[in-house]
């Protein structure tokens, strides 16, 4: 019987453990006679020895060892030593069915297997999770093989053993993860490598959205490092769906405002946080603005070029604490290359772009000097044309078409003493002087007027290594007024730093600059017509405002000449009687009264016509009340609202006194209602205007808002610009707005912008500075 289950335990349980077990074998092969090892009734124990040697071997093998009788109760439990162990529960367990081991939702598919090596007469295995108390969810392999009586046909039960599996698991899930890890990097490199340039950032998205599942990645940031080396500036955020993103201005500026990331990032080190809320003292600041960011965990891996470092690629855990195994620590920082590697591509795609767009743009500029030139001269094109094609050599090439360039351009170069080493020819007719040497005593000489002090600057900064912006340069010429070139010029620097020479293009803009102080001067004639317009307008609504309680006085003082009249006769004819009296005097009262309250009413709008009037027709510097004189503005414009249903109403805080051009707030606050009458009210019935005044750290703030149309973007960025409307052909000029802003800007050296969205109406923002404070101060006496 022994040698009999010494054969079945040979064929479960794997010799794994070498000639130690063996040895165990062959010693409690032979048990003492007598041994009962079959007890034939469930719950009953078997013998010393049989025990003995299942005991023995239990110590020596990991596995659960369990025996059950014929119907599946368990007789007999070893003493394992493993967490699969039940050792001092052996009691318990002995006389329960052996499907208990198992979870309740598995016990159906452990009875299969049971079923399974009974009918088949050979052992089943399969995988299950152990619901032993105190070691439930543990994951283990069980073999079961039946128990055969004496005619090798009959079961008399099962031995089972279970084998814990959960490091097998680890270990395969880590395999699986890495197998997946590898075939997301090696799409990361195919989707890279295949986008464009213009599906670079798609392609980024993508990549960090498949390494985000595997790693449980929330955010990401790319910060490039810049030439002082310690600013960052933050080229590209990514935000998993569901998070909350952060923008590049809530980032870190500066490597100076990471104190403990800083040295390790520097060295090369990549820096794993697991736990943001754990952070040392010593990196509070970092702490504080990634606990501001709401992230749990955070991985900061440094990018290297050319030996330093050159920008750090951040990835931030939001919605869980990141547990990032050294395999995700790994992948990420793989990952964290690779995109790191794809952005410096992709920058250096985009800088290529635009060097191409800009030698496009050079190109055409070139392509249509040529065509005026061809026009112009169509012999010396003919033979430019030819020359091209004949000479192979680049710098002889260019020397001519620098040559050939004709009426408007002198390209030149000259060493730090200003002596020439090559001039076009243009330079002749330009300047009158015929020979370079000459051109070079000239040019001293012009650089010495006092008319060029700006110039003799901008040439000694050239003469020091910095390259200054354009400039011009005023060549005086007998008999006329000057010539004015503006210079084009870059000094060219050595190995070590020094200037070698000043290359430059010097352009004959003398017409450009007449032509254009003839617009100002047009459109400054332009602003005063418009002025006067204004005025002239102003005058007929005050006119029109004027002639209602201007003839209702002259009606009631033609009705109080009636009745003293009628007194005076009833008085002459002695019929004239008290209550007649009393009467006659009320009516008196009461037309007198009419004529006084409309003749002030004519008052007032002549006092404020002239104070506006006369602000509008000559700049005046004056101190003035805000609130008084927006209250003169609105009753000059109430004809204008005068029928309709719209409303103007003004908020402002009555002791605000400025020094400044009264005028200029007319013409400003004018302009801007006249605008939303025509403009932003345009085939609307309704409409309000409401114009508030508030004190400002900056000085004073004028907010205008209305509820009309609104404006499109394009609008917007054009809506200063002179001659700007989108009315030309019902009669609208393009000046107001522009108006509005000369003013705000040169009257009274203040700011205006403007936010509008169609449909939602629009806003301007007039901030002008307190240049007097006021005399009064309200509480004060």
């Amino acid at each position: 019987m022994l040698s009999e289950l010494a054969r079945s335990a040979a064929a479960v349980i794997p010799l794994a453990a070498g000639t130690t077990i063996a040895l165990a074998l062959t010693r409690l092969i032979h048990p003492k006679a007598g041994a009962d090892v079959s007890p034939s009734q469930p719950g009953r124990v078997a013998t010393t020895p049989y025990r003995r040697w299942i005991r023995e071997l239990g110590r020596l093998l990991p596995e659960l060892i369990v025996e059950t009788d014929a119907r599946g109760f368990i007789r007999l439990v070893n003493d394992g030593s493993l967490p699969l162990a039940v050792a001092g529960r052996r009691s318990l367990l002995e006389g329960t069915p052996v499907t208990d081991l198992v979870h309740p939702s598995q016990r159906a598919g452990f009875a299969t297997l049971l079923d399974e090596a009974r009918c088949a007469l050979a052992p089943a295995s399969g995988e299950f999770e152990l619901a032993v108390a105190g070691h439930a969810g543990i994951p283990a392999r069980v073999v079961a093989a039946p128990i055969l009586g004496s005619g090798r046909n009959k079961v008399r039960g099962l031995r089972c053993v279970f084998t814990d599996i959960s490091s097998e698991r680890r270990s395969r899930a880590r395999l699986d993860h890495q197998r997946t890890a590898s075939a997301a990097i090696t799409k990361i490199l195919r989707s890279i490598s295949a986008a464009s340039d213009g599906e670079m950032d798609e392609a980024l998205a993508r990549a960090l959205v498949a390494v985000g599942g595997l790693a449980t990645i929330d955010r990401c940031f790319v910060g490039r490092l810049q030439d002082d080396r310690q600013s960052l500036r933050w080229e590209f955020t990514w935000a998993a769906e569901g998070v909350e993103p952060v923008t590049a201005a809530q980032l870190p500026p500066k490597l100076s405002a990471l104190p403990w990331l800083q040295p390790q990032v520097s060295a090369g080190h990549i820096v794993h946080i697991e736990d943001v809320a754990a952070m040392p003292i010593a990196a509070a600041a970092e702490k504080e603005r990634l606990l501001r960011q709401e992230t749990r965990s955070a991985l900061i891996i440094p990018m290297f070029q050319g030996g330093r470092i050159a920008g750090l690629f951040a990835f931030h855990s939001v919605r869980s604490v990141g547990h990032w195994i050294d395999e995700d620590v790994e992948l990420l920082e793989t990952v964290g290359q690779i995109l790191a590697n794809a952005w410096q591509r992709r920058q250096a795609d985009q800088e290529r772009d635009a060097a191409e767009q800009a030698l496009k743009r050079s190109e055409e500029r070139v392509r249509l000097l040529n065509e005026r030139l061809e026009r112009r001269v169509d012999t010396a094109t003919a033979e430019l044309r030819a020359a091209n094609e004949a000479l192979s050599d680049s710098e002889a090439r260019y020397r001519r078409i620098i040559e050939s360039l004709g009426e408007r351009f002198i390209f030149y170069s000259h060493d730090t003493d200003l002596r020439f080493t090559f001039v076009s020819p243009s330079y002749q007719r330009l300047t009158g002087v015929m020979d370079t040497d000459a051109l070079q005593l000239r040019l001293r000489e012009w650089m010495d007027l006092p008319c060029n002090d700006a110039a003799r600057h901008r040439l000694e900064s050239m003469l020091a290594g910095r390259r200054p912006p354009p400039f011009d340069l005023l060549v005086p010429l007998p008999g006329g007024e000057p010539q004015v070139l503006e210079i084009h010029a870059t000094p060219v620097l050595g190995a070590g730093g020094c200037v070698l020479s000043v290359e430059g293009v010097a352009r004959d803009v003398t017409d450009d600059r007449r032509n254009a102080k003839l617009v100002i001067e047009a459109n400054q004639a332009l602003l005063e017509a418009e002025k006067m317009a204004a005025l002239g307008a102003m005058v007929a609504g005050v006119s029109h405002e004027m002639a209602t309680p201007v003839g209702i006085g002259v009606t009631a003082a033609s009705h109080l000449a009636d009745l003293c009249r009628e007194g005076t006769q009833g008085l002459h004819d002695g019929n004239l009687t008290r209550s007649g009296l009393e009467s006659l005097l009320e009516s008196m009262v009461q037309a007198a009264g009419a004529v006084q309250a409309n003749l002030g009413r004519t008052a007032d709008l002549i006092q404020n016509f002239k104070q506006v009037a006369v602000d509008q027709s000559r700049a005046h510097e004056r101190a003035f009340d805000l609130a008084e004189y927006l209250d003169e503005i609105v009753q000059s414009l109430q004809p204008r609202f005068k029928g309709t249903a719209f409303s103007l109403v003004v908020d402002c805080p009555p002791g605000i006194v400025t020094n400044g051009d009264p005028g200029a707030l007319y013409r400003i606050v004018t302009n801007l209602v006249m605008n939303s009458l025509e403009h932003g009210f345009d085939e609307m019935l309704t409409g309000s205007i409401d114009i508030g005044v508030r004190r400002h750290e900056a000085g004073i703030v004028i907010d205008y808002r209305d509820d009309g149309r609104g404006m499109t973007r394009e609008q917007r960025k054009r809506i200063y610009e002179p001659f700007y409307t989108t009315k030309r052909n019902r009669g609208g000029t393009g000046l107001g707005m522009h108006i509005v802003w000369s003013n705000v800007k040169h009257a009274f050296g203040g700011s205006i912008t403007c936010a509008s969205t169609p449909g939602r109406g629009t806003k301007f923002t007039i901030t002008i500075p307190q240049r007097v404070e006021a005399s009064h101060v309200e509480g004060e006496t």
